[in-house]
């Protein structure tokens, strides 16, 4: 997808904040069209879109000339031509559409048209746009209905006046001609449509209206409707994409949003000379289905009511129900019922809270949106809950092998013989035994998958290039010259609204979007729920699920060829085994790819001469055995440079020597027995899509995407290709944030000296978690962390910055990366085998007392808000009662986030903003608080 731009931080509270909100869409919409838009033919557009029988258009056609509101004679729509600015425009075109919608005799969807009211539609998000839309087509309800019944007896009032006057013949002041009766009336009527409140939930169609017919307002109303587009998606979590119009007097423009961008009719519609084109539109949309429209009908709205009948829970799509869903709710606390498929049949599930809802908004982008659900049929006495993940992915039929889906990788896991034990769909007996190397038990866990699908509508999957545009194709519209917009940042408590992903490509960073559109199908995931690496409930717990997260890696890398490429805080989770303990793992494969091959990697006991062994041994700084030596060499053939490697691996890896001043080979390395295999990662195909990473986590390598340092003993620097190496410095950045902002174990525990109200505020720790965690600026970035790479000392002015609640982590920090510049720097036993160099490093350091015994009562009061936690959500169905945990009519979230998180992690968390939508916000400051 094309680099989006920096999305809104802060809680969104007056108008100006909010007016400058809906500049910043506008600008994103427009950045959207120069990248994605493509103009389709407008015959094909319109009859692949919206088929009409001709009779039925002609027949509407009639009743609008018996009305008037054709001008047969002149050709043209008749209170349009009177028309002498934009709002002229508005209630002329209502009466047409809606007298269109009327004269429809088999409508599927019921859809009035409303005319922009004095305020914006109603929103459970406080931070949708204060600008209204030019018209919208909507969804009516009752106080539509009593609205116009108001309507027309009000003009039954003003008729009967006039007749009053007329029959009497009475000339006081108080009476009116039939010219200020109708003047009033329309007053009357525009007073009484300014009374109804409309519901963003609610709308079906988008359009803007201009007055001016050139180019130039052509395209800002199509900016504009975009803009809207986007408001719909982000209010609307069960919309698949969205249909809208812009209107230039009397030219038009037809125009579909989806998950893989915009197209739009190439030539304007002049609807004065094509009056049934417009006919076709309006009536078109009326006689459409809800999918057809882009709603998602695989989720509905579930309302508990206080009689609700067992069989028959009100369960309804969300237009249906909008204005009856409470205000001081937001839209994330809705109870939403979906759709799985497992095993062959269908289950639903019900939300429990909105775990992660990145880029609803988003015209091209995965839309990723992660529940926390529970089964509906058990939601009485619910036994646990789930995260399902529903996102669009981007399909590549060309190279799936290479880049396999999410769902082929868990498969790949969750499957196979060699991993898997008795496993099935459901949750009891879905463990698998994985003997991690280097532990000495194995853990019982979950399967990464419970159920994994393609979304289908009408029995196919829900692409967006075959199935919602009907295989429809068209030029790119206009090519991007504007420079991308800045990068964003996954901030550490509120990754919502600070996604930081990042286009790049294996040899450029922030790649342009290809001319073609992406095809995008619709997939969800039922996964176990996790917890936030960050809320931790003791150092033995986060060094342990950061241990148990790298095997899992390895174990993906050495086995089965798949390196993730997308390490972050809110990809590595804390779940809970079937006996009750707690371990942690990776999610997230959307951006892995698999390597079709494997390379040999040197043999560790390969033979040397011995004048060659004693030259080397000679210049080593250290006293080394013979199998050191050998090692050295078969990496580096050079005695000069092998010596040099030794004595780099000695200090980072060993650090102080033995007393008796020698090192054994098993200090240092596990050597292999036999020859290792490699992925061949250099072997890959470029893709025509940019895969995304997190740029605050990712290394200087792979920011720049080359080889920064050759290595030693080298001439050249070897080609370039993500590798393990690159994810475990991932693995380091996501440690390091979490000492740099956190002050202990659990949920509101960010630091006090990152606030800026605070007494404590420190802003030298403030500059640094910017410089490293905060920057949208890739090359600036890059730059710092290549002066680390080449001064490894430099990285204590970070270290030096952790909670003290850290300081028995920081040696084991520097360590961490000393060892991956010595994999870095020399490309030997360290760069093929780093997996093995961290992993046992973590488990030394769970041997530390000092670690195993710190904080305990810290441990005890995180583990019993996980419990009661646990409680009050298997609760939410519950008849209230004494021994029940109280809970409100929806969670009550304070936050969201990018991770599968249990609303536990998101109740207290005071570190959080309050809720804000992503977006774009160039002119705000950015906010240093994380």
């Amino acid at each position: 997808m094309p680099v989006q731009s920096t999305r809104i931080v802060a809680h969104l509270s007056n108008l100006t904040q909010l007016e400058t909100y809906m500049g910043e869409i506008c600008q994103d919409a427009t950045e959207t069209i120069n990248d994605t838009l493509c103009s389709v033919v407008t015959n094909d557009f319109m009859d692949k879109m919206c088929p009409m029988d001709s009779i039925v258009v002609d027949n509407i056609f009639g009743i609008l000339k018996t009305r008037g509101l054709y001008d047969t004679t002149g050709g043209r729509w008749a209170k349009l031509r009177r028309a002498r600015n934009e709002a002229d425009i508005y209630e002329p075109f209502t009466e047409i559409a809606n007298t269109i919608v009327d004269a429809v005799s088999n409508k599927t969807t019921n859809i009035v048209y409303v005319p922009p009211p004095n305020k914006p539609p109603k929103s459970l998000l406080d931070t949708m746009a204060v600008r209204r839309p030019d018209g919208v087509g909507a969804q009516p309800d009752g106080n539509w209905d009593n609205l116009l019944e108001m309507i027309a007896s009000a003009e039954a009032e003003y008729e009967e006046a006039h007749r009053m006057t007329t029959k009497t013949g009475e000339k006081r002041k108080e009476h009116h001609t039939q010219e200020e009766i109708e003047k009033m009336k329309k007053i009357k009527h525009k007073h009484l449509l300014n009374t109804y409140k409309q519901w963003w939930m609610r709308i079906h169609i988008i359009y803007d209206v201009k007055f001016s017919r050139t180019e130039t307002e052509r395209f800002k109303a199509v900016d504009q409707a975009l803009a809207y587009m986007r408001q719909v998606l982000m209010a609307q979590l069960d919309r698949r994409f969205v249909i809208g119009f812009t209107l230039l007097v009397d030219q038009l423009n037809v125009i579909l949003c989806d998950r893989s961008g915009a197209v739009m009719t190439s030539e304007v519609i002049d609807i004065n000379k094509h009056p049934k084109r417009l006919i076709q539109l309006i009536a078109g949309f009326s006689m459409m289905t809800p999918e057809q429209l882009g709603w998602d009908t695989s989720m509905k709205i579930y309302r508990p009511l206080p009689d609700e009948h067992p069989d028959e829970p009100e369960v309804k799509p969300s237009y249906q129900v909008a204005t009856k869903l409470q205000v001081d709710h937001g839209i994330h606390d809705i109870y939403w019922v979906f759709d799985v498929e497992q095993g062959g049949n269908t289950t639903q599930y019900v939300s429990v809270g909105t775990l992660s809802a990145i880029q609803p908004a988003e015209i091209c982008s995965r839309a990723t949106v992660v529940f926390e659900v529970m089964r509906f049929d058990t939601r009485k006495a619910p036994e646990r809950t789930y995260a399902l993940k529903r996102y669009w992915r981007s399909t590549h039929t060309d190279d799936s092998d290479v880049y396999p889906t999410e769902m082929d990788i868990y498969k790949l896991f969750d499957d196979n013989p060699e991993t898997s034990k008795g496993m099935d769909d459901g949750f009891d007996n879905a463990c698998q035994e994985l003997g991690q190397l280097n532990l000495d038990v194995a853990l019982k866990r979950p399967r990464h998958a419970l159920a994994a699908h393609d979304i289908t509508v009408n029995g196919k999957p829900d692409h967006t290039l075959e199935h919602i545009r009907r295989g429809l194709t068209g030029d790119s519209h206009k090519k991007s010259v504007e420079p991308l917009g800045p990068l964003i940042q996954e901030s550490d408590p509120n990754p919502k609204s600070w996604v930081d992903r990042v286009s790049t490509t294996d040899s450029k960073i922030l790649q342009a979007a290809p001319d073609e559109p992406v095809d995008r199908c619709h997939t969800q995931v039922l996964m176990p729920l996790g917890i936030p690496i960050k809320l931790f409930a003791s150092l033995c717990e986060l060094l342990r699920c950061f241990r148990d997260g790298i095997l899992g890696h390895q174990d993906a890398h050495d086995r089965f060829r798949v390196l993730h490429r997308d390490i972050s805080g809110g990809n590595l989770l804390i779940f809970k085994a079937l006996d009750g303990t707690t371990f942690g793992r990776v999610i997230d494969y959307d951006n892995a790819q698999r390597a079709g091959s494997t390379i040999s990697i040197p043999i560790t006991h390969k033979s040397h001469p011995r004048s060659l062994l004693r030259q080397t041994r000679k210049i080593a700084p250290v006293a080394v055995d013979q199998d050191i030596l050998t090692v050295g060499l078969n990496w580096v053939d050079k005695p000069w440079y092998a010596a040099e490697y030794i004595g780099s691996a000695v200090k980072a890896i060993v650090g102080n020597i033995p007393a008796n001043g020698s090192v054994t080979a098993p200090q240092l390395w596990n050597l292999p027995e036999q020859t290792q295999r490699w992925p061949n990662w250099l072997e890959r195909k470029p893709r025509t899509v940019e895969h995304t990473g997190t740029l605050p986590y990712m290394s200087a390598e792979v920011i720049y995407g080359r080889t920064v340092i050759t290595p030693a003993g080298q001439t050249k620097a070897p080609p370039f290709a993500h590798q393990a190496i690159h994810d475990l410095e991932s693995f380091l950045w996501v440690l390091v944030r979490i000492c740099l902002t956190r002050k202990g174990a659990g949920v509101d525990m960010y630091r006090d000296e990152l606030k800026e109200d605070a007494e404590e505020y420190d802003p030298e720790l403030a500059a640094v978690l910017e410089q490293y965690f905060g920057t949208t600026n890739p090359p600036s970035l890059q730059t710092k962390k290549l002066f680390l790479m080449l001064q490894p000392e430099e990285f204590d002015n970070i270290i030096k910055h952790f909670h003290s609640y850290f300081d028995p982590l920081k040696g084991l920090v520097r360590q961490w990366w000393d060892i991956l510049i010595l994999g870095y720097k020399y490309r030997a036993y360290e760069f093929f085998n780093m997996h093995q160099c961290i992993v046992r490093l973590l488990s030394d350091a769970l041997k530390d007392s000092a670690i195993l015994d710190h904080d305990k009562e810290g441990e005890a009061r995180v583990m019993d808000e996980r419990r009661k936690h646990e409680q009050k959500v298997l609760a939410t169905f519950l008849p209230k009662g004494p021994e029940t945990p109280s809970n409100s009519p929806g969670p009550d979230w304070t936050t969201l986030s990018t991770q599968i998180t249990p609303s536990y992690a998101l109740q207290a968390d005071q570190e959080s903003p309050s809720r804000g939508f992503p977006s774009t916000n160039r002119a705000a400051k950015r906010k240093k608080d994380d």
